[in-house]
């Protein structure tokens, strides 16, 4: 290469996966990530010129660790570290489920919300499918256009436009309310992944799962979690599994990923990671009291 203007041009040059839609390293503008992820035994990379760090080899769920987690006490650390894996599910999932639900199965909804859901679609002519695409579509143009204003212009075309385009769209029947309410939620909970590569990519998962569950319904939601599922277990950053410590299983490691123990606790590295010095310090001298002239 005559030139690499960037860390991210250097992470679409090395890493395994190049077709995958998932990133396979850690970007992070951050010190104190950078710095953390290196006392996990990871390898952080500096570009000149390049303000991003790169932090590698990654799993699934470093996308999905923050440092304010350490800065939390352990248990609402981990707490909000559940909530964001259960943010991905409703991004993932909650708009193709409500495709799947009523265009193939209505009989699973309650009465009182089936009468409520068949209110609200009265007035609208088009599919399911057509409708969800349509709103997810008009939430990532609000997205792009309020990333490319300036900032406060951004932030007012985001919340004025998503506001008016969502009654107008409703009051002219090309949508439903409650449509609008799971989109809504499924913007949102896409935004709480740390990362915006993952975050992107979860969005993007979207479009392929709300297709499935309108041709196939709830069939075609399982065809597209196991295309997924298969798709992450073959995935790897340099040369380490993309799944672990999840695939290949190690239960000592998911205090690490999963949720997280207090530091007094937490004296391991990661076994997945394959260090010469597992440990951090002794916990035999963290017990130790000793008396203050001394």
């Amino acid at each position: 290469m005559d030139s690499v203007e960037d860390s991210s041009l250097l992470i679409q040059l090395i890493e395994d996966h190049s077709l995958s839609i998932f990133p396979q390293f850690y970007e992070t503008e951050l010190p104190d990530r950078f710095s953390y992820s290196i006392c996990k035994g990871r390898i952080g990379v500096l570009v000149d010129n390049s303000p991003t760090g790169i932090v590698a080899p990654t799993s699934l769920f470093s996308f999905f660790e923050s440092t304010e987690d350490l800065y939390m006490r352990w248990n609402i650390g981990s707490f909000f570290r559940m909530l964001r894996f259960l943010a991905m599910l409703i991004s993932v999932f909650l708009t193709p489920f409500y495709v799947a639900v009523v265009t193939y199965h209505y009989e699973i909804i309650p009465t009182p919300l089936l009468i409520s859901l068949g209110q609200s679609r009265a007035n609208v002519p088009f599919p399911p499918i057509f409708e969800a695409i349509l709103l997810e579509l008009l939430i990532e143009l609000l997205r792009e256009a309020g990333a490319r204003l300036p900032t406060k212009v951004g932030q007012t075309m985001g919340i004025v436009g998503g506001i008016v385009v969502g009654t107008a769209a409703v009051q002219a029947g090309l949508t439903s309310n409650i449509l609008i309410i799971f989109i809504t939620l499924s913007a949102l909970a896409s935004l709480t992944v740390p990362s915006y590569l993952m975050g992107t990519t979860i969005r993007i998962l979207r479009f392929p799962m709300i297709l499935l569950a309108g041709l196939l319904g709830i069939i075609g939601i399982m065809l597209g979690s196991c295309f997924i599922i298969i798709h992450l277990l073959k995935l790897t950053s340099l040369g380490r599994p993309y799944l672990t410590p999840i695939y290949p299983f190690n239960w000592q490691d998911l205090n690490k990923t999963l949720f997280r123990f207090p530091h007094h606790m937490d004296s391991k590295r990661s076994i997945s990671s394959r260090l010469k010095d597992l440990y951090r310090f002794s916990k035999e001298k963290v017990k130790k009291k000793k008396d203050i002239d001394e």
